[in-house]
């Protein structure tokens, strides 16, 4: 297991897990989510109510701002907490997407909207690593589809504002899961199913299954697992 801060992608269906799985491996963790995120009755399951901040209509920029504030009150005060947990990194993707939109001219150059669309997800990774804390971050799933104009297979990952993204952003994590509603896909040596050990379906890290991303690093991910992160 790795022993240096990392920062973990998460991404799945509609409730599949994610959050639970992040809310029982970081009970220790400052939580960032829009209304609406870590729902009562997700807590409730969880058996506490995380610290959470909640900011209306946020995207990736106000994360940015937030990340050196919690390295400052470590700093000064100690560690009140263990990492920072962000759910949902679609919704927030999505608030940052629509300000490059907002700022986009017709006729404006392509590319320049493209750099412009990638660089707060570029700022966020420096901004994490430069905390000093692992960071967990949830997201939807955009399942894998082929590009009807040239025939090219596009690979599933996190549901972001553009198909790229979805394909590059993975790029900047150590551990990218995808989540899976299989509750009773995998046994653990006698313990049984995972349905049985309260763990609603799987981890998956099959680094050869080109139709999906993901990524361990640090290579102690099995290929299918239960939704563990501890």
């Amino acid at each position: 297991a790795p022993t240096e801060p990392e920062l973990v992608l998460l991404y799945g269906p509609s409730g599949a897990g994610k959050t639970l799985a992040m809310l029982r491996a970081a009970p220790n963790f400052l939580w960032l989510a829009p209304p609406g995120g870590t729902k009562s009755y997700v807590t409730a399951t969880a058996g506490y109510r995380p610290t959470t901040l909640r900011i209306d209509g946020w995207g990736i920029e106000e994360i940015i701002d937030i990340l050196p504030q919690v390295k400052k009150h470590r700093n000064e005060h100690g560690q009140p907490f263990d990492g920072v947990a962000i759910d949902d990194w679609s919704l927030t993707a999505q608030v940052s997407f629509s300000r490059a939109e907002a700022g986009y001219a017709p006729g404006s150059n392509k590319y320049a909207f493209w750099d412009s669309v990638k660089e707060p997800h570029h700022r966020f990774r420096s901004a994490a690593r430069a905390c000093g804390l692992d960071v967990f971050v949830n997201s939807h799933e955009r399942a894998p589809s082929t590009d009807e104009r040239t025939g090219e297979v596009l690979v599933g990952g996190p549901f972001l504002p553009m198909r790229r993204l979805s394909g590059e952003v993975p790029v900047g994590f150590d551990l990218v899961l995808r989540c899976s509603v299989e509750p009773t896909a995998v046994t653990l040596g006698g313990f049984g199913p995972v349905s049985a050990m309260h763990w609603p379906g799987v981890f998956l890290c099959d680094r050869a299954d080109a139709r999906w991303v993901t990524k361990d690093r640090d290579g102690w991910a099995p290929t299918r697992g239960p939704m563990n992160l501890g």
